[in-house]
């Protein structure tokens, strides 16, 4: 394996993610280098080593630029997406307020409909004392007209 091959996939890491796993790989051989006595790698890891941090801005300034272009569009993106959050809100807010209406609209039946009853109510309970005055007033004519009765059977008798 050379100094910028790496032992695992680099699927999914950016330009200057790579870069520093081979920087990093190419200080572990110049360690191996500078330990083994290998003075050429050694020389030549320094070499490859001294272009990397320019690669690595580079492939940086590279991938900010790229997220910069992509900005314009993701904010027109974040708009539509607002706009249409907006109108999924005005939906239930609209909904709410006729259902508000209608309940204020059952409310005032209700309401009516309380009143009606105990107008109803009120008829029942004086419909009831007037029935009683009635039955008493019937009772005591009865008691009258069989006084009356007696009387006249007693006259009628004697």
């Amino acid at each position: 394996m050379t100094a910028t091959e790496t032992d695992f996939s680099t699927e999914g890491l950016s330009l200057s993610e790579v870069l520093r796993i081979q920087q990093d790989n190419l200080t572990n051989d110049l360690r191996e280098f500078a330990n083994s006595g290998n003075y050429a790698g050694l020389l030549k890891t320094q070499q490859l080593l001294a272009e990397y941090p320019l690669k690595i801005r580079t492939a940086k300034l590279h991938e900010l630029r790229q997220e910069l272009d992509a900005l314009p569009e993701q904010f027109e993106e974040l708009k539509a997406d607002h706009a249409k959050l907006i109108e999924l809100r005005k939906e239930p807010a609209e909904r709410l307020a006729k259902l508000a209406d209608e309940i204020k609209i059952v409310g005032n039946e209700v309401a009516r409909f309380e009143f009606s009853l105990g107008l109803v109510e009120n008829d029942r309970k004086i419909l009831e004392s007037r029935r009683r005055d009635l039955r008493a007033e019937i009772a005591r004519t009865m008691n009258e007209v069989n006084k009356e009765l007696e009387i006249t059977d007693e006259k009628f008798i004697n």
